[in-house]
C-alpha cells in the first residue's frame, strides 16, 4: 500500500520507476503546458550586411530607442518628425519618421495603417497592402503606393495604443526591387522600440 502511494505521489506508474532507467522527469515543461508560448519571429531586416550608421537623436521621437539613416544624408530632426534624404543616381531616397502619442496613437498597426489609407494624401491611385514586416521583435504593417513625382512610397506602421510611429520611405521608381529593399532595409534594421 505505501508504494502504491508514493508511486502516484512520484508521478510515476510502476513501469516509468526512475530507478529502473525511465525519464526522471514526468512533469511536462512550461513552454509545454503554455501554448501561446512561441518562438519570437525573427526579424525582416536581420540579414541586412550594411546597416546605416548615423543615429538619429531617439530621445525627439517618442516609441524609438534608436534609430540610424544613411551616412552623408541632409537630415532634420525636431519633435516626433525626422527626415533624411540622400541623392541616388540624381534623385531622392528619402525617410521619414513621424511619432505620435496619446489620444492620437492608434491602437494597432493595422488601426493605423486602415487610418492612413483612408486619409492618403500622398500617393496617386491605389495603395497596394504588402505583408507585414517585423522589427525589433514587433509586427509593422506595410503599404506601397507611388506618387505623382515618380516616386514609390512604402510606409510602415507601427503602434501600441499609446504610441505609434510611422516609417516612410520615398524611393525613385527608377530602382529596381532589390535597391529599393537595400535602402530601406539598411534603415529598417536598426530601428529599435522602447
Amino acid at each position: 500500500m505505501v508504494l502504491a502511494t508514493g508511486v502516484a505521489l512520484s508521478g510515476c506508474s510502476a513501469e516509468e520507476d526512475p530507478a529502473q532507467g525511465a525519464s526522471a522527469s514526468a512533469v511536462p515543461s512550461s513552454a509545454a503546458l503554455d501554448p501561446r508560448e512561441e518562438e519570437e519571429p525573427e526579424d525582416t531586416f536581420a540579414d541586412v550586411e550594411e546597416p546605416a550608421s548615423r543615429a538619429l537623436d531617439a530621445d525627439l521621437l517618442d516609441g524609438v530607442a534608436a534609430m540610424s539613416v544613411w551616412q552623408g544624408a541632409e537630415l532634420e530632426e525636431d519633435s516626433r518628425l525626422a527626415v533624411a534624404e540622400i541623392t541616388v543616381a540624381q534623385r531622392p531616397v528619402v525617410v521619414s519618421v513621424l511619432t505620435q502619442t496619446g489620444l492620437t496613437a492608434r491602437e494597432s498597426a493595422q488601426a493605423e495603417m486602415r487610418y492612413w489609407i483612408k486619409r492618403n494624401n500622398t500617393t496617386e491611385g491605389p495603395v497596394e497592402v504588402l505583408d507585414p514586416v517585423v522589427v525589433d521583435g514587433a509586427e509593422l504593417q506595410r503599404v506601397r503606393g507611388a506618387t505623382i513625382a515618380d516616386l514609390v512610397v512604402d510606409r510602415f506602421f507601427y503602434a501600441t495604443g499609446e504610441v505609434s510611429v510611422d516609417v516612410q520611405f520615398l524611393t525613385p521608381t527608377e530602382l529596381s526591387e532589390a535597391e529599393r529593399e537595400d535602402y530601406i532595409g539598411q534603415v529598417m534594421a536598426t530601428l529599435e522600440f522602447e
